[in-house]
Formats: structure tokens, C-alpha cells, sequence
């Protein structure tokens, strides 16, 4: 009898589907969690200062990557 790659493919889809899943779910709790720290003190108090600031200067300017700095 020829070789049926069937049982073989199958598996290999079964564990590539397993590992992304691994990684989707992975991406999903960072998804949720990232930046969470910056609602809560000290990060909080530093955003509200300066996210204000940061809004009315030109991005990349020498004056924001000051700003940049400092936070």
C-alpha cells in the first residue's frame, strides 16, 4: 500500500491550530492589560500633566522629545 500523508497532515494542522491559539490567546490578554498602568498612580499623575502638553506641541519637535524626557 502507498503512503497516505492524510493522518500525517491532519496532525500537523492539529498542532500549527494548537500553537497559534497559544499565541492568539497570548495577544488577547495583552491586548486588555497593556497600558492598564497608566489609569493608576504614579503613571496617572504624569499623563495628566503631560498629555495636555504633549497635545499642543509638534510631534518630534525639539520642545516635545524635551517634554518626552521629563515624563
Amino acid at each position: 500500500m502507498a503512503y497516505d500523508s492524510t493522518d500525517d497532515t491532519l496532525q500537523h494542522i492539529a498542532e500549527v491550530r494548537t500553537l497559534l491559539e497559544k499565541i492568539i490567546s497570548g495577544l488577547n490578554y495583552r491586548s486588555y492589560s497593556h497600558d492598564a498602568s497608566k489609569l493608576h498612580n504614579p503613571e496617572k499623575e504624569i499623563f495628566d500633566i503631560y498629555t495636555p502638553r504633549l497635545k499642543n506641541l509638534i510631534y518630534g519637535s525639539e520642545e516635545y522629545k524635551k517634554n518626552l524626557l521629563e515624563m
